[in-house]
């Protein structure tokens, strides 16, 4: 039987896993990453990131050298990244079709998970985890159905969200013929 979690033990679990995926991408050691520092305006805009307020004067962003790929190390193992990453955000996301979401804090929720999700076939690519053409497919398919998850949760679209559900089945199913192991 699947242990079923509450909303707010969902949403902290989501959290704690989306810091967790970006400190494994970005191999950043904890406690030092450049963002920790940055303080948010009350409006929540990020400074020179979208917003209409200029830069001061003599002063310039530039976007930080790209990581090589070569620098990236696999740290967990496929079954820790589906247990951990992929299997609670699409049950999260094919939950939707039993309860859509009533509030913001759902659809934060959910939208973390697609983000989750996306990122997921990122790590699925990295290192020794790729197997073959198969599973690059299999890799593409799940960032896209978390890419269309997400669009979906900015715009609380629950019909696109249900779309993207059925990305995401099809994205495992693929791997899946292939790849899975017999239990």
């Amino acid at each position: 039987m699947r242990n079923v979690q509450r909303p707010a033990a969902r949403t902290a679990m989501v959290s704690w896993l989306t810091i967790l995926l970006g400190v494994v991408l970005l191999q950043t050691p904890v406690g030092t990453h450049p963002a920790q520092d940055l303080k948010l305006p009350a409006s929540g805009a990020v400074p020179g990131g979208g917003d209409s307020t200029p830069e001061p004067s003599g002063t310039s962003r530039s976007a930080p050298a790209p990581v090589p790929v070569s620098t990236v190390k696999a740290i967990a193992s496929l079954k820790q990244i589906m247990e951990a990453m992929v299997v609670p955000t699409s049950d999260h996301l094919f939950n939707v079709g039993r309860q859509a979401p009533e509030n913001d804090d759902d659809w934060t929720a959910l939208r973390n998970s697609a983000v989750i999700l996306a990122e997921s076939g990122n790590l699925l690519l990295v290192g020794d985890r790729v197997k073959d053409d198969t599973w690059v497919s299999s890799a593409h398919a799940l960032i896209e159905a978390g890419s269309v998850a997400l669009k979906a949760t900015e715009d609380r679209n629950v019909d696109a969200v249900l779309e993207a559900g059925n990305l995401l089945l099809d994205s495992c199913q693929s791997c899946h013929e292939k790849h899975a192991r017999p239990e």
